[in-house]
């Protein structure tokens, strides 16, 4: 067989391949900054002809993913999803492990026919909530959530967003559709190992960890930084900080600086007296915030534009927010994304793991995973709760407003979605609009919050990684790579190429997303099952499975990132739970992918 050309057009479709792993990894520009880059050099350099370089836009894959967030948002607002809460608790008996096993195997189920990602947003600040009524630490949980929600994906075409992307890729390179269920088979067994692994692993091997930290493994202890400011009326004017409860004898509190007018005063701060107007940035818990306001008569510096001025004005409530992966916020400060006049909230305080943060927090550029103790009105907090940048994970108000009437309409739709898809011919991305814009007509969410429940960074990023994927194989690129792949894996027989495109596969997707894995490797693994005569199905299936099992790195897989900091993840705990089950699954996959895909 000839060594294929390699051309220039091949060349620059590579050259832009390694580009975009390289800004992925060093984070230098945001998701749609990629995406937008993608297209632009694709439609650019010419190696797409004409308009064709926007052809990833224009597939079924984006608007079947558009239309799924939308679906899996009708149960969020029809309160399916709150109900279960008390559902597990009623089987699992409150028994904390009993609880973990439902949890997980709730969220496989549910995650196999919903976006799950969308499934560990909505999970989240619930699974939070549970720790706190088991007395564990929400470690125990999020994790196995985050892992369970991936590892349910893989069961059916509709699970992830990676899977819509694998399957895009079937008119291009000219291989048979993927069925709804055609990976079921071979998931259900992939997901019940790492069912197993997590169970145990999360019982007796996942450390006990918070927010921030703690007094206990049983109490949880968050601790924010936040400024405080001195009142005519405070108990510690004229003071200085050994004659306060800021002493050094206490562990309570940090005191990073004080500001008095245009001064700054940093530790020690022994013969500073407090006066009137003061500003102290400092760490401290979570709950002594009021006692802090109460007791020793200190205002919070938001407080001055937060507080009612009149008896009609609407109570003030106070709610915790993460900062979601992608968000638009990431690498803004509060001050530069007008913060309170966009979300009509005001942030009281920021909790960063592992960071001293020394200066005032409106200056702070936040990033993904940011905890924020915001205050506000009921309705703006509703309003915020429906933003892709931030996502509650703890609030003083109701349950979300739900439409519980709308409940059994919501789950008649995916039922019949999910029968249709299997049963009939119908184009699934057709069935899936169809199903969201019944969602929205029969009430079950309005228009507004099917449009917010969309990841419009997602759909763009979907559509240029297809073009990107198209691109490397119409100029002969991915071709050449698996050529020459194949002198390296040919050796090792079919098993060995499963092997070896598994496990480079599982490494991209440990450094880049999951979605962009999926993009480059699919053509390359294309060309090399072609080449070597090996079923294109079990290759392209490979690529599936390896690509979702992201679970050695937090920053690999959107849900992993998601529950990072609410569970005071540190990243080697990542490392030491993810590995060995990265392990297992390839195992799993290498000896299992033959036995439901013939070879040869």
């Amino acid at each position: 067989m000839d060594d294929p050309a390699l051309t220039w057009q091949a060349i620059t479709a590579m050259a832009l391949t390694v580009t975009v792993l390289i800004l992925f990894i060093g984070e230098w520009l945001s998701l749609e900054g990629v995406s937008v880059l993608t297209f632009a050099t694709l439609g650019i350099s010419g190696i797409m002809p004409g308009n064709s370089f926007l052809m990833g836009l224009s597939s079924p894959a984006p608007w079947l993913v558009a239309s799924l967030f939308v679906v899996g948002a009708g149960f969020l607002h029809t309160g399916i999803v709150h109900s279960l809460g008390a559902v597990i608790f009623k089987w699992s008996g409150y028994s904390s492990k009993r609880f973990l096993l439902i949890l997980m195997i709730i969220v496989m189920v549910i995650s196999a026919f919903i976006n799950n990602t969308t499934v560990v947003a909505v999970f989240m600040p619930l699974t939070i909530l549970w720790a706190r009524q088991l007395n564990i630490a929400p470690s125990r949980l999020l994790m196995p959530l985050s892992f369970c929600a991936i590892l349910g994906g893989t069961c059916t075409l509709i699970g992830s967003s990676t899977n819509v992307v694998i399957a895009s890729f079937a008119d291009v390179l000219n291989f048979a559709p993927i069925g709804m269920f055609e990976m079921s088979g071979m998931g259900i067994i992939y997901a019940f190992a790492g069912l197993i692994y997590m169970f145990i692993i999360s019982i007796y091997f996942i450390p006990d960890r918070h927010p921030a930290a703690g007094k206990s493994a049983n109490t949880e202890q968050k601790r924010y930084i936040t400024e405080l400011q001195i009142t005519d009326e405070s108990s510690i004017l004229g003071k200085k900080i050994k004659e306060t409860p800021f002493n050094k004898k206490q562990d309570t509190y940090k005191i990073f600086n004080i500001v008095r007018g245009d001064e700054v005063y940093s530790p020690p701060f022994d013969e500073i007296a407090f006066k009137p107007k003061d500003l102290i940035l400092l760490e401290v818990p979570t709950d002594h915030i009021d006692l802090m306001q109460q007791k020793h008569g200190l205002s919070l510096k938001a407080d001055h534009h937060l507080r009612p001025r009149d008896k009609g004005a609407e109570p003030i409530h106070l709610a915790e927010a993460v900062i979601s992966p992608g968000a638009t916020l990431i690498g803004k400060t509060l001050a530069h994304r007008k913060f309170r006049s966009t979300y009509h909230v005001v942030v009281l305080a920021i909790q960063r793991r592992a960071k001293v943060l020394d200066q005032g927090f409106s200056s702070i550029r936040l990033e993904s995973g940011d905890i924020l103790m915001i205050s506000g009105s009921a309705q703006a907090i509703e309003r915020l709760d429906e933003s892709k940048d931030i996502t509650l994970i703890s609030n003083k108000l109701e349950e979300h407003q739900v439409r519980p009437k709308k409940a059994w309409i919501a789950l008649a739709i995916l039922a019949a979605f999910i029968l249709a898809s299997s049963l009939t011919n119908m184009p699934i991305t057709s069935l899936s609009l169809l199903s969201a814009g019944i969602m929205v007509g029969l009430g079950c969410l309005s228009m507004e919050q099917a449009y917010q429940s969309i990841n419009w960074k997602i759909i763009l990023f979907l559509g240029s990684a297809i073009s990107l994927g198209s691109a490397l194989e119409k100029t002969g690129a991915a071709n050449f790579l698996a050529y020459n792949a194949m002198g390296i894996l040919e050796p090792f027989g079919t098993t060995g190429a499963v092997a070896g495109i598994y496990i480079f596969t599982v490494f991209i997707s440990s450094l880049v997303t999951n979605n962009a894995a999926a993009a480059i490797m699919i053509p390359l693994a294309y060309g090399i099952s072609t080449r070597m005569g090996i079923d294109p199905k079990a290759i392209i299936m490979t690529v599936l499975f390896a690509s979702s099992a992201a679970f050695a790195t937090p920053i690999g897989y959107q849900t992993n990132i998601f529950i990072y900091e609410p569970g005071g993840y540190r990243f080697r705990d990542f490392l030491l739970v993810g590995i060995p089950l990265n392990i297992l699954l390839a195992i799993v996959s290498i000896f299992m992918i033959p036995h439901f895909w013939l070879l040869h």
